[in-house]
């Protein structure tokens, strides 16, 4: 079920300054962590890396230098808890959210009183 490496490349505009394509690298770290697996990466005028699973940046190229990044992915068969349920989440705070917002409410006191503030018997 899944991947066992996960493997990428991305266009950035090349007009971006260094700063922008160093931040952009750091999105993918939180990936390979959320999914236990390794990533290796390729960018036209970004930066390539090879990143494991517990976010450690093995290999980088410096933005906008050519360059080849070469390195090793464990592949991993092993699903982690986000892999395996992360899609109920959404579904979860949907129902949730609205029945906490009315506990809530109902809690006040604000759902019981009429016009006057006086509660409703």
């Amino acid at each position: 079920m899944g991947e066992d490496v996960l493997a990428f490349r991305w266009f950035e505009a090349g007009r971006w300054a260094p700063d922008q394509h160093l931040q952009r690298a750091l999105l993918l770290r939180p990936r390979a962590v959320e999914a236990g697996r390794g990533l290796a990466g390729a960018a036209g005028s970004g930066v390539a890396q090879i990143i494991n699973q517990s976010e450690t940046v093995h290999k980088q190229t410096p933005p906008m230098e050519d360059g080849v990044t070469t390195g090793y992915v464990v592949p991993r068969t092993t699903l982690t808890v986000f892999v395996r349920y992360g899609w109920l989440f959404p579904w979860l705070a949907l129902v949730s959210v609205p029945l906490l917002v009315m506990w809530r409410l109902v809690r006040c006191g604000f759902l019981l009183s009429n016009t006057t503030g006086d509660a409703v018997r």
